[in-house]
Protein backbone atom coordinates (compact mmCIF):
# COMPACT_ATOMS: atom_id res chain seq x y z
CA UNK A 1 0.00 0.00 0.00
CA UNK A 2 1.36 3.62 -0.86
CA UNK A 3 2.03 5.98 1.94
CA UNK A 4 -0.70 7.97 4.07
CA UNK A 5 1.12 10.60 3.90
CA UNK A 6 1.72 10.96 -0.10
CA UNK A 7 -0.04 14.13 -1.26
CA UNK A 8 -3.07 13.46 -3.99
CA UNK A 9 -3.99 16.02 -6.35
CA UNK A 10 -8.22 15.74 -7.17
CA UNK A 11 -10.00 18.71 -9.00
CA UNK A 12 -6.73 21.25 -8.59
CA UNK A 13 -6.77 20.58 -4.94
CA UNK A 14 -4.11 18.95 -3.03
CA UNK A 15 -4.91 16.79 -0.38
CA UNK A 16 -2.73 14.37 1.99
CA UNK A 17 -4.18 11.01 1.39
CA UNK A 18 -4.64 10.34 5.47
CA UNK A 19 -6.36 13.27 5.53
CA UNK A 20 -8.89 12.34 3.20
CA UNK A 21 -12.32 10.61 5.06
CA UNK A 22 -14.65 9.48 1.99
CA UNK A 23 -15.86 9.62 -1.40
CA UNK A 24 -19.99 9.88 -2.07
CA UNK A 25 -21.20 9.02 -5.69
CA UNK A 26 -24.09 11.39 -6.76
CA UNK A 27 -24.09 10.13 -10.24
CA UNK A 28 -23.13 12.75 -12.22
CA UNK A 29 -20.09 13.93 -9.95
CA UNK A 30 -18.11 13.23 -6.63
CA UNK A 31 -18.24 15.03 -3.13
CA UNK A 32 -14.56 13.76 -1.64
CA UNK A 33 -14.83 14.74 1.95
CA UNK A 34 -11.57 15.40 3.97
CA UNK A 35 -10.89 17.33 7.00
CA UNK A 36 -11.23 20.93 5.28
CA UNK A 37 -14.90 20.45 3.75
CA UNK A 38 -15.24 18.40 1.00
CA UNK A 39 -14.53 19.08 -3.20
CA UNK A 40 -16.45 18.00 -6.28
CA UNK A 41 -15.36 16.01 -9.13
CA UNK A 42 -15.92 14.46 -12.19
CA UNK A 43 -13.54 11.81 -11.86
CA UNK A 44 -15.28 8.50 -12.06
CA UNK A 45 -15.21 5.83 -8.67
CA UNK A 46 -12.52 3.52 -10.51
CA UNK A 47 -10.32 7.17 -11.40
CA UNK A 48 -10.33 7.57 -7.48
CA UNK A 49 -10.12 4.63 -6.24
CA UNK A 50 -6.84 3.67 -8.11
CA UNK A 51 -5.35 6.92 -7.36
CA UNK A 52 -6.59 6.17 -3.74
CA UNK A 53 -6.25 2.12 -3.40
CA UNK A 54 -7.15 2.89 0.59
CA UNK A 55 -10.60 2.85 -0.58
CA UNK A 56 -12.91 0.57 0.47
CA UNK A 57 -16.55 0.07 -0.33
CA UNK A 58 -19.21 0.30 2.07
CA UNK A 59 -23.02 0.60 2.43
CA UNK A 60 -24.36 3.96 3.88
CA UNK A 61 -27.01 3.94 6.01
CA UNK A 62 -29.15 5.32 3.70
CA UNK A 63 -28.25 2.60 1.39
CA UNK A 64 -26.18 4.35 -0.78
CA UNK A 65 -21.99 3.08 -1.30
CA UNK A 66 -19.88 4.82 0.39
CA UNK A 67 -16.19 4.74 -0.63
CA UNK A 68 -14.14 4.85 3.06
CA UNK A 69 -10.65 5.62 3.12
CA UNK A 70 -8.66 2.64 5.45
CA UNK A 71 -6.24 4.91 6.22
CA UNK A 72 -8.45 7.23 8.08
CA UNK A 73 -10.01 5.16 10.36
CA UNK A 74 -9.33 4.68 14.06
CA UNK A 75 -12.13 2.47 15.75
CA UNK A 76 -14.81 0.61 14.48
CA UNK A 77 -18.16 0.68 16.92
CA UNK A 78 -21.41 -1.43 16.71
CA UNK A 79 -24.51 1.13 17.85
CA UNK A 80 -27.11 -1.98 17.38
CA UNK A 81 -28.31 -0.34 14.23
CA UNK A 82 -25.61 0.52 12.50
CA UNK A 83 -21.84 0.18 13.07
CA UNK A 84 -20.01 3.52 13.57
CA UNK A 85 -16.67 4.38 11.63
CA UNK A 86 -14.49 6.80 13.97
CA UNK A 87 -12.27 8.88 11.23
CA UNK A 88 -9.03 10.86 12.46
CA UNK A 89 -10.77 13.56 10.43
CA UNK A 90 -14.11 14.63 9.76
CA UNK A 91 -15.52 12.62 13.28
CA UNK A 92 -17.81 9.34 12.07
CA UNK A 93 -20.05 8.00 9.44
CA UNK A 94 -22.52 5.23 10.07
CA UNK A 95 -23.06 1.82 7.53
CA UNK A 96 -25.19 -0.84 7.95
CA UNK A 97 -22.33 -2.96 7.22
CA UNK A 98 -21.23 -5.06 10.44
CA UNK A 99 -18.58 -4.69 12.41
CA UNK A 100 -16.43 -7.69 11.30
CA UNK A 101 -16.98 -6.87 7.24
CA UNK A 102 -15.73 -3.52 7.80
CA UNK A 103 -12.54 -5.43 9.18
CA UNK A 104 -13.01 -7.53 6.35
CA UNK A 105 -12.74 -4.62 3.81
CA UNK A 106 -9.92 -2.98 5.63
CA UNK A 107 -7.67 -6.02 5.75
CA UNK A 108 -8.89 -6.86 1.72
CA UNK A 109 -7.03 -2.78 1.33
CA UNK A 110 -3.44 -4.01 2.71
CA UNK A 111 -0.98 -5.45 0.64
CA UNK A 112 2.29 -3.96 2.45
CA UNK A 113 1.26 -3.73 6.23
CA UNK A 114 1.45 0.53 6.01
CA UNK A 115 -2.55 0.42 8.04
CA UNK A 116 -1.43 -3.26 9.86
CA UNK A 117 -4.53 -6.11 9.98
CA UNK A 118 -7.67 -5.10 11.89
CA UNK A 119 -10.04 -7.93 13.59
CA UNK A 120 -12.36 -8.09 15.63
CA UNK A 121 -12.17 -7.98 19.28
CA UNK A 122 -15.92 -7.97 20.58
CA UNK A 123 -19.16 -6.66 19.14
CA UNK A 124 -18.02 -3.22 20.02
CA UNK A 125 -14.22 -2.79 18.89
CA UNK A 126 -11.18 -4.24 16.99
CA UNK A 127 -8.23 -4.87 16.87
CA UNK A 128 -5.69 -3.46 14.79
CA UNK A 129 -2.11 -5.27 14.60
CA UNK A 130 0.74 -5.89 12.13
CA UNK A 131 1.86 -2.44 11.48
CA UNK A 132 1.12 1.45 11.76
CA UNK A 133 -1.78 3.21 11.60
CA UNK A 134 -1.82 6.96 10.80
CA UNK A 135 -3.72 8.50 13.63
CA UNK A 136 -3.68 12.11 14.58
CA UNK A 137 -5.42 11.42 18.19
CA UNK A 138 -5.55 7.83 19.65
CA UNK A 139 -8.65 8.20 22.36
CA UNK A 140 -8.06 5.12 25.00
CA UNK A 141 -11.57 3.98 26.73
CA UNK A 142 -11.78 3.89 30.41
CA UNK A 143 -11.36 7.60 31.20
CA UNK A 144 -13.47 10.78 31.87
CA UNK A 145 -12.92 13.76 29.69
CA UNK A 146 -10.01 13.74 27.59
CA UNK A 147 -8.27 11.15 29.57
CA UNK A 148 -6.68 8.75 27.88
CA UNK A 149 -5.70 10.78 24.82
CA UNK A 150 -2.67 10.13 23.14
CA UNK A 151 -0.95 12.37 20.52
CA UNK A 152 2.22 13.48 18.45
CA UNK A 153 3.98 16.45 20.54
CA UNK A 154 6.20 17.78 18.06
CA UNK A 155 7.83 20.55 20.15
CA UNK A 156 9.14 17.76 22.21
CA UNK A 157 9.12 15.11 20.01
CA UNK A 158 7.19 12.34 22.04
CA UNK A 159 3.70 11.13 22.44
CA UNK A 160 1.91 13.31 25.11
CA UNK A 161 -0.69 11.50 27.09
CA UNK A 162 -3.72 13.14 28.98
CA UNK A 163 -4.38 11.73 32.30
CA UNK A 164 -6.29 14.45 33.76
CA UNK A 165 -7.74 17.95 32.95
CA UNK A 166 -4.97 19.73 34.19
CA UNK A 167 -1.60 17.01 33.32
CA UNK A 168 -0.20 15.82 30.26
CA UNK A 169 2.31 12.98 31.02
CA UNK A 170 5.01 13.34 27.97
CA UNK A 171 5.82 9.57 27.45
CA UNK A 172 9.42 9.20 27.99
CA UNK A 173 10.55 12.10 29.42
CA UNK A 174 8.67 12.31 32.24
CA UNK A 175 7.96 10.48 35.27
CA UNK A 176 4.62 11.16 37.39
CA UNK A 177 3.55 9.44 40.44
CA UNK A 178 -0.37 9.32 41.47
CA UNK A 179 -1.06 10.54 44.56
CA UNK A 180 -3.36 11.81 47.60
CA UNK A 181 -2.40 15.30 49.22
CA UNK A 182 -2.86 15.44 52.60
CA UNK A 183 -3.47 18.80 52.78
CA UNK A 184 -4.15 22.02 49.94
CA UNK A 185 -1.22 21.58 47.49
CA UNK A 186 -0.22 24.51 44.88
CA UNK A 187 0.94 23.54 41.47
CA UNK A 188 4.99 23.68 41.92
CA UNK A 189 5.25 22.94 45.84
CA UNK A 190 8.10 20.48 46.66
CA UNK A 191 6.32 17.29 48.85
CA UNK A 192 7.35 14.31 50.78
CA UNK A 193 5.48 11.22 51.05
CA UNK A 194 4.03 11.66 54.34
CA UNK A 195 1.72 8.19 54.71
CA UNK A 196 0.45 5.43 52.60
CA UNK A 197 -3.95 5.44 51.63
CA UNK A 198 -4.68 2.74 53.63
CA UNK A 199 -4.01 -0.67 51.38
CA UNK A 200 -4.81 1.44 48.11
CA UNK A 201 -1.10 1.36 46.99
CA UNK A 202 -1.30 5.29 46.67
CA UNK A 203 0.98 7.60 48.55
CA UNK A 204 -0.09 10.50 50.53
CA UNK A 205 1.81 13.27 50.62
CA UNK A 206 2.24 16.88 52.21
CA UNK A 207 4.61 19.54 51.88
CA UNK A 208 8.12 19.32 52.92
CA UNK A 209 10.28 21.57 54.30
CA UNK A 210 14.37 21.53 54.45
CA UNK A 211 14.86 22.50 57.86
CA UNK A 212 16.39 19.24 59.09
CA UNK A 213 12.98 17.98 60.36
CA UNK A 214 12.29 15.71 57.97
CA UNK A 215 14.03 12.90 56.13
CA UNK A 216 14.90 14.30 52.72
CA UNK A 217 14.80 10.26 51.51
CA UNK A 218 10.91 10.86 51.63
CA UNK A 219 10.98 13.61 48.98
CA UNK A 220 9.32 12.76 46.18
CA UNK A 221 8.82 15.37 43.69
CA UNK A 222 7.04 19.25 42.57
CA UNK A 223 3.59 18.74 42.22
CA UNK A 224 2.51 19.19 39.05
CA UNK A 225 -1.33 20.57 39.24
CA UNK A 226 -3.20 22.14 42.15
CA UNK A 227 -4.55 19.64 44.44
CA UNK A 228 -7.36 20.30 47.45
CA UNK A 229 -7.05 18.49 50.60
CA UNK A 230 -7.96 14.60 49.76
CA UNK A 231 -7.65 15.07 46.25
CA UNK A 232 -5.74 12.18 43.60
CA UNK A 233 -3.68 13.69 41.90
CA UNK A 234 0.49 13.68 40.04
CA UNK A 235 3.34 14.96 41.06
CA UNK A 236 6.60 15.06 38.77
CA UNK A 237 9.87 13.30 40.03
CA UNK A 238 11.59 13.72 36.96
CA UNK A 239 10.96 16.12 33.90
CA UNK A 240 9.25 19.67 33.18
CA UNK A 241 6.28 21.48 35.27
CA UNK A 242 4.94 24.23 33.49
CA UNK A 243 2.04 26.61 34.25
CA UNK A 244 3.63 28.07 37.53
CA UNK A 245 4.93 31.83 38.35
CA UNK A 246 8.45 32.20 38.07
CA UNK A 247 8.79 35.72 37.41
CA UNK A 248 11.87 37.70 37.68
CA UNK A 249 10.42 40.12 39.44
CA UNK A 250 8.43 37.68 42.13
CA UNK A 251 7.12 34.10 41.94
CA UNK A 252 5.18 32.08 43.75
CA UNK A 253 8.18 31.52 46.09
CA UNK A 254 8.25 35.08 47.15
CA UNK A 255 11.82 35.86 45.63
CA UNK A 256 13.28 37.62 42.63
CA UNK A 257 15.99 37.42 40.13
CA UNK A 258 15.10 34.28 38.75
CA UNK A 259 16.80 33.32 35.44
CA UNK A 260 17.16 30.67 32.80
CA UNK A 261 19.41 28.03 34.44
CA UNK A 262 18.80 29.08 38.25
CA UNK A 263 18.86 26.28 40.63
CA UNK A 264 16.17 26.41 43.11
CA UNK A 265 16.21 24.08 46.43
CA UNK A 266 13.56 23.04 48.82
CA UNK A 267 13.48 26.06 51.12
CA UNK A 268 14.10 25.78 55.06
CA UNK A 269 12.13 28.08 56.38
CA UNK A 270 8.36 27.72 54.36
CA UNK A 271 6.88 24.77 53.50
CA UNK A 272 6.32 23.57 50.04
CA UNK A 273 8.60 26.35 48.68
CA UNK A 274 11.86 26.56 46.51
CA UNK A 275 14.62 29.15 47.02
CA UNK A 276 17.80 30.35 45.13
CA UNK A 277 19.27 30.29 47.81
CA UNK A 278 21.18 26.97 48.64
CA UNK A 279 20.68 26.34 52.40
CA UNK A 280 23.39 25.88 54.47
CA UNK A 281 23.99 23.59 57.77
CA UNK A 282 21.83 22.12 59.74
CA UNK A 283 19.71 22.76 57.11
CA UNK A 284 19.09 20.51 54.22
CA UNK A 285 20.69 21.63 50.42
CA UNK A 286 18.15 19.33 48.26
CA UNK A 287 18.87 21.17 44.73
CA UNK A 288 15.45 20.01 43.50
CA UNK A 289 14.87 22.08 39.91
CA UNK A 290 16.47 23.98 37.64
CA UNK A 291 14.65 26.76 35.73
CA UNK A 292 14.10 26.63 32.52
CA UNK A 293 11.32 29.68 31.64
CA UNK A 294 11.53 32.79 34.61
CA UNK A 295 8.06 34.14 33.51
CA UNK A 296 4.36 34.30 34.58
CA UNK A 297 4.09 31.21 32.60
CA UNK A 298 6.93 29.53 33.90
CA UNK A 299 8.33 26.12 33.22
CA UNK A 300 11.45 24.05 35.55
CA UNK A 301 12.96 21.04 34.96
CA UNK A 302 12.39 18.72 38.61
CA UNK A 303 15.16 16.17 39.72
CA UNK A 304 15.32 15.92 43.27
CA UNK A 305 18.49 15.24 44.52
CA UNK A 306 18.26 14.49 48.55
CA UNK A 307 22.36 14.32 49.25
CA UNK A 308 23.52 12.43 51.87
CA UNK A 309 24.09 13.29 56.10
CA UNK A 310 27.61 11.68 56.74
CA UNK A 311 26.43 9.01 58.30
CA UNK A 312 24.67 7.48 55.29
CA UNK A 313 27.77 7.26 52.96
CA UNK A 314 28.85 3.61 52.49
CA UNK A 315 32.63 3.64 54.36
CA UNK A 316 30.92 5.70 57.44
CA UNK A 317 29.51 4.16 60.59
CA UNK A 318 27.87 6.57 62.86
CA UNK A 319 26.78 5.97 66.64
CA UNK A 320 25.61 7.76 69.73
CA UNK A 321 27.52 10.99 68.24
CA UNK A 322 28.55 13.31 70.96
CA UNK A 323 29.86 17.06 70.69
CA UNK A 324 33.43 17.43 69.80
CA UNK A 325 33.53 13.77 68.22
CA UNK A 326 36.51 13.09 65.63
CA UNK A 327 36.07 10.50 62.97
CA UNK A 328 38.76 8.23 62.80
CA UNK A 329 39.20 5.55 60.22
CA UNK A 330 39.32 1.66 61.45
CA UNK A 331 41.17 -0.53 59.17
CA UNK A 332 39.72 -3.52 60.43
CA UNK A 333 36.53 -2.73 59.77
CA UNK A 334 37.20 -0.54 56.61
CA UNK A 335 35.09 2.28 57.31
CA UNK A 336 35.13 5.60 59.49
CA UNK A 337 33.71 5.81 63.14
CA UNK A 338 33.21 8.79 65.45
CA UNK A 339 35.17 8.57 68.46
CA UNK A 340 35.75 11.08 71.26
CA UNK A 341 39.25 12.65 71.43
CA UNK A 342 40.28 10.37 74.00
CA UNK A 343 39.35 7.05 72.10
CA UNK A 344 40.88 8.41 69.03
CA UNK A 345 43.73 8.96 71.26
CA UNK A 346 44.33 13.00 71.02
CA UNK A 347 45.97 13.52 73.80
CA UNK A 348 49.35 15.33 75.19
CA UNK A 349 50.53 15.55 78.56
CA UNK A 350 46.81 14.70 80.11
CA UNK A 351 45.29 17.37 78.65
CA UNK A 352 43.45 17.19 75.35
CA UNK A 353 45.23 19.45 72.41
CA UNK A 354 41.31 21.53 72.39
CA UNK A 355 42.89 23.40 75.72
CA UNK A 356 46.13 24.88 73.80
CA UNK A 357 43.81 27.29 72.28
CA UNK A 358 41.65 28.31 75.34
CA UNK A 359 44.57 30.45 76.79
CA UNK A 360 43.47 33.38 74.26
CA UNK A 361 46.35 35.62 75.86
CA UNK A 362 49.50 33.78 76.06
CA UNK A 363 52.10 36.49 77.69
CA UNK A 364 55.80 35.98 77.78
CA UNK A 365 57.46 34.47 80.84
CA UNK A 366 55.21 31.18 80.38
CA UNK A 367 56.24 27.67 79.23
CA UNK A 368 56.90 29.20 75.19
CA UNK A 369 60.40 28.22 74.40
CA UNK A 370 60.93 24.98 71.96
CA UNK A 371 62.92 23.56 74.55
CA UNK A 372 60.27 23.93 76.96
CA UNK A 373 61.71 26.39 79.33
CA UNK A 374 60.70 29.47 80.49
CA UNK A 375 61.43 32.82 78.60
CA UNK A 376 62.56 35.59 80.82
CA UNK A 377 64.20 38.93 80.31
CA UNK A 378 63.29 42.38 79.17
CA UNK A 379 61.26 41.17 76.03
CA UNK A 380 58.41 44.05 74.77
CA UNK A 381 55.71 42.48 73.81
CA UNK A 382 55.72 44.58 70.23
CA UNK A 383 59.16 42.88 69.39
CA UNK A 384 61.43 46.12 70.79
CA UNK A 385 64.07 45.68 73.76
CA UNK A 386 65.07 47.17 77.07
CA UNK A 387 68.01 49.38 77.00
CA UNK A 388 69.48 49.73 80.10
CA UNK A 389 72.35 52.49 81.52
CA UNK A 390 75.40 51.21 83.11
CA UNK A 391 77.11 54.63 84.76
CA UNK A 392 79.37 52.19 87.23
CA UNK A 393 82.34 50.74 86.81
CA UNK A 394 81.21 47.19 87.99
CA UNK A 395 78.01 44.44 86.95
CA UNK A 396 77.18 41.37 87.62
CA UNK A 397 74.48 40.19 85.41
CA UNK A 398 71.63 38.58 86.96
CA UNK A 399 68.31 36.79 85.16
CA UNK A 400 66.10 39.73 84.33
CA UNK A 401 69.39 41.41 82.16
CA UNK A 402 68.91 38.48 79.57
CA UNK A 403 67.75 40.01 76.28
CA UNK A 404 68.53 43.64 77.07
CA UNK A 405 70.57 46.07 75.35
CA UNK A 406 73.27 47.57 77.65
CA UNK A 407 75.02 50.78 77.48
CA UNK A 408 77.53 51.85 79.94
CA UNK A 409 78.35 55.23 80.31
CA UNK A 410 81.56 55.58 83.21
CA UNK A 411 84.64 57.23 82.72
CA UNK A 412 86.54 54.64 83.95
CA UNK A 413 87.00 51.39 83.41
CA UNK A 414 83.69 49.15 83.63
CA UNK A 415 83.64 45.26 84.03
CA UNK A 416 80.61 42.94 83.87
CA UNK A 417 80.72 39.58 85.10
CA UNK A 418 79.24 36.51 83.93
CA UNK A 419 78.40 34.68 86.96
CA UNK A 420 78.19 30.85 87.18
CA UNK A 421 74.98 28.87 86.24
CA UNK A 422 74.92 27.20 89.67
CA UNK A 423 74.47 30.72 90.79
CA UNK A 424 72.57 32.60 88.19
CA UNK A 425 70.43 29.93 85.92
CA UNK A 426 70.36 31.89 82.71
CA UNK A 427 68.32 29.70 79.55
CA UNK A 428 70.60 28.29 76.70
CA UNK A 429 70.38 30.51 74.62
CA UNK A 430 69.86 33.74 76.26
CA UNK A 431 72.06 37.15 74.43
CA UNK A 432 72.60 40.56 76.43
CA UNK A 433 74.35 43.27 73.91
CA UNK A 434 76.47 46.25 75.07
CA UNK A 435 77.74 49.35 73.80
CA UNK A 436 80.69 51.67 75.48
CA UNK A 437 78.85 54.68 75.33
CA UNK A 438 81.63 56.50 78.01
CA UNK A 439 85.14 56.50 77.69
CA UNK A 440 86.01 53.36 80.26
CA UNK A 441 87.13 50.89 78.32
CA UNK A 442 83.94 47.66 79.10
CA UNK A 443 85.32 44.04 79.88
CA UNK A 444 83.39 40.81 79.63
CA UNK A 445 85.03 39.16 82.29
CA UNK A 446 83.76 35.16 83.10
CA UNK A 447 83.45 34.10 87.04
CA UNK A 448 85.86 31.38 87.78
CA UNK A 449 87.27 29.03 85.89
CA UNK A 450 83.80 27.27 85.60
CA UNK A 451 82.52 29.78 83.11
CA UNK A 452 84.10 29.70 79.92
CA UNK A 453 84.03 33.03 77.42
CA UNK A 454 85.22 32.09 73.86
CA UNK A 455 86.95 28.66 75.15
CA UNK A 456 88.59 30.40 77.60
CA UNK A 457 87.79 29.01 81.33
CA UNK A 458 87.79 32.26 83.46
CA UNK A 459 88.73 34.18 80.60
CA UNK A 460 87.24 38.28 79.94
CA UNK A 461 87.58 40.02 76.32
CA UNK A 462 87.72 44.11 76.00
CA UNK A 463 85.94 46.28 73.38
CA UNK A 464 88.42 48.26 71.53
CA UNK A 465 87.61 51.84 71.40
CA UNK A 466 84.75 53.77 72.72
CA UNK A 467 81.19 53.35 70.80
CA UNK A 468 82.25 49.78 70.28
CA UNK A 469 79.58 46.97 71.08
CA UNK A 470 79.85 43.01 71.91
CA UNK A 471 77.45 40.79 72.38
CA UNK A 472 77.54 37.59 74.44
CA UNK A 473 75.16 34.27 73.69
CA UNK A 474 74.99 31.66 75.95
CA UNK A 475 75.49 28.22 73.89
CA UNK A 476 76.08 25.43 76.73
CA UNK A 477 75.68 25.02 80.72
CA UNK A 478 78.36 27.75 82.20
CA UNK A 479 79.38 28.44 78.14
CA UNK A 480 79.51 31.52 76.50
CA UNK A 481 80.56 33.13 73.40
CA UNK A 482 81.18 36.95 72.54
CA UNK A 483 81.15 38.65 68.86
CA UNK A 484 81.82 42.21 68.22
CA UNK A 485 84.56 45.03 68.56
CA UNK A 486 86.31 43.31 70.80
Amino acid sequence: MASPLRILTISNTQIRADKLAYVLDFTTERRVFYDGGYITTTDSVATLQSLIPELITLTYFNGDSVYVNAAGITAIQSTGEYTLIVLNTVGAISVTDSVSSVATAINNAVSTGTLGTMSTQDADSVNITGGNAALDILQLKGGSANAGRMSWNTDDETVDLVLDDAVTLQIGQEQLVHVKAAEAINNGEIVYASSAVGASGKIEVTKFIGDNSIDELYVLGIATEDLAIGQIGFITTFGVVRGIDLSNGGNIYGETGYGSGTILYASPTTAGYLTKVAPTSPNLSIPVAIVLKANANGSMFVRPSAGYHIGELHDVNISAVADKDVLQYNSAQSRWENKTLSAAGIQRAGSYLLNVVEDTTPQLGGTLDTQGNAITGNYATDGRRAILIEGGSTRTLAESDAGDFIITTSTAATTVTIPDSATTAFTIGTEVDFIQKGSGVLTISASGASVTLNGSAGGSIAVTAQWGGVSIKKIDANEWIAVGKI
